[in-house]
C-alpha cells in the first residue's frame, strides 16, 4: 500500500507527535500482516523527528528490524536530512530498551 503523508495530512510540512501517530494507526496493521507499506514523503518541505519518531519509531520498538525493513519502504526522501533522520530514529527505536535502563541507572 502506498501512503502519501501530504496528502493524509494536507500539508507540506510533517512535524507535530500526533500527525505521526496518525499515520501510524494507518500503517501498522499493514505492517503487523506483513504486508508492504510505502510510505512517500513527495511534497513535503520539512519533517520533523518528532513526526518521525510516532509514525515509525513505535513500529521498530515493537516489530523485528529486518521484517520492518524488508516491507517498510520510504519514497521521496529529499526533503532536509530526511534520509538521516529516518536512519536516526529507527536506531533509536532499535535501542530504546538500553537507553531507557541507562537513564535509570543515572
Amino acid at each position: 500500500m502506498k501512503v502519501s503523508i501530504a496528502d493524509i495530512l494536507k500539508s507540506d510540512l510533517a512535524v507535530f507527535h500526533n500527525e505521526g501517530i496518525e499515520i501510524n494507526k494507518l500503517i501498522e496493521p499493514l505492517l503487523v500482516k506483513g504486508e508492504t507499506v510505502e510510505l512517500s514523503f513527495k511534497g513535503l518541505k520539512r519533517v520533523s523527528t518528532q513526526f518521525l519518531n510516532a509514525a515509525i519509531g513505535r513500529s521498530y520498538m515493537t516489530m523485528k528490524t529486518a521484517t520492518l525493513d524488508a516491507i517498510l519502504q520510504y519514497t521521496h526522501t529529499e526533503a532536509p536530512y530526511l534520509a538521516e533522520k529516518i536512519a536516526e530514529v529507527k536506531d533509536n527505536a532499535k535501542h530504546a530498551a538500553e537507553y531507557d535502563a541507562l537513564l535509570e541507572n543515572a
